[in-house]
């Protein structure tokens, strides 16, 4: 009788790369393991067999998700169908939570064993999402230290692998014609608008209209790293009426990352990764004012930036975008320009963040949990144990 074989679903591109980076370790376990999945081009080039490119069909907002509804509908149908076949015995869902826990709860009724990589943001908001996470995984493999101490206290088996963003920068160097480009007597101010049209469209302008403001201020050089062609061409549209010296350039936001001197970047990954290039940032966010009120209500945490969570405290400003925002993000960056205790103390915080994260290897750590699950059939006993005894240490846990 055949193998069988393990089916991985992602959806974004972040979820992509690490699921990809995850395979390349698993290979090394299981040469021989065969793989299907949902996802984008580097999970195909990885050697997974692509069941539907998925990727370049992210959205976000509430119109862009309701239009697509039907699309992710039918391709969730059809993922069921094909995991019915009998020749898949363990599912491996990776970040995107709306589509992939929905796959992992149907999956794990038809007896397919379910992992869940890159933990949803639970303990920061919509913590009742737990309930159907443990219903619907027997491992969740989480990226931050805080998450498997989280969700073993609500009875939930996690596991503590690492971030594979970090494995992946250290190997980031900027080309030559970037350095002559930024490697100035100026200062590099990096913008960072996001990555998708409307974040773009919601966040530069006030960004664009801060550093227009900062040039009072001494001489500032300034790029924004367009993440696709289509974003290169709406930037370059929208930079000409500010009056401003701007490099656009499509793409290397990392290498840009590593030369930049301060940032002003929306609320995300990407302050991540400004913090490993030790940049000094702002971080902006912007919230329908409808809708304030109500999240005020569901959201558990002081900050937005994972930062800020991670260090416990406002490392970094946080600036919620309003129409008179430019100015709060000018005062806030000027801080940290022109004040060196402040900037000293955010660097020395991103140096303890570093340090409580150092962990070798994630993506290995992540395709060693899969094949044990794959191929032991369960987690470890120990691990079941430990979340049990978590459990019990607490009566009632709201969530």
């Amino acid at each position: 009788m055949p193998e069988k074989k393990l089916f991985i679903s992602t959806g974004e591109a972040s979820g992509d790369r690490y699921a990809a980076e995850l395979v390349a370790k698993l290979r090394g376990l299981e040469p021989e393991i065969e793989i299907e999945g949902v996802g984008g081009a580097l999970l195909e080039s990885s050697g997974v067999k692509l069941f539907e490119e998925i990727v370049s069909k992210s959205v976000m907002g509430f119109i862009p998700v309701l239009k697509s509804f039907v699309y992710f509908y039918r391709l969730l149908s059809r993922t069921l169908a094909r995991l019915r076949s009998g020749e898949f015995d363990t599912l491996l869902t990776v970040d995107n939570p709306v589509f992939n826990l929905a796959l992992a709860s149907r999956a794990k009724k038809l007896g397919l064993r379910t992992i869940h990589y890159v933990s949803p943001q639970v303990w920061a908001w919509r913590s009742y999402r737990v309930r159907r996470i443990k219903k619907c995984v027997d491992q969740i493999l989480v990226l931050f230290p805080f998450e498997e101490e989280f969700y073993q206290l609500r009875g939930v088996c996690a596991k503590y692998v690492g971030h594979p963003l970090f494995s992946y920068l250290d190997g980031v160097k900027a080309a030559d014609d970037l350095e002559s480009l930024l490697d100035t007597d100026e200062r590099t101010i990096a913008l960072f608008p996001g990555s998708r049209r409307q974040e773009v469209s919601n966040l530069l302008p006030a960004m664009l209209d801060a550093a227009r403001k900062l040039r009072e201020f001494g001489n500032f050089r300034f790029v924004i790293p367009a993440a696709s062609k289509e974003l290169l061409e709406l930037i370059a549209e929208t930079v000409p009426a500010t009056g401003l010296d701007v490099s656009v350039i499509e793409g290397r936001a990392h290498e840009i990352m590593s030369l930049a001197d301060f940032a002003i970047v929306k609320s995300g990954t990407t302050t991540l990764e400004l913090m490993h290039f030790g940049v000094p940032m702002v971080v902006t966010y912007r919230v329908n004012p409808a809708l304030a009120s109500i999240l005020r209500s569901v959201v558990n945490v002081k900050h937005f930036a994972m930062v800020n969570l991670l260090a416990g405290r406002e490392l970094v400003p946080e600036v919620l975008l309003t129409s008179d925002s430019s100015d709060v993000i000018v005062a806030r960056i000027k801080d940290l320009i022109f004040n060196k205790m402040r900037r000293d103390d955010v660097l020395a915080g991103y140096e303890k963040i570093k340090a409580m994260m150092r962990i070798s290897d994630p993506s290995l750590r992540a395709a060693t949990a899969v094949y044990e699950m794959k191929y032991e059939m369960r987690p470890s006993e120990r691990q079941r144990a430990v979340a049990t005894k978590m459990s019990a240490r607490i009566d009632a846990t709201s969530i």
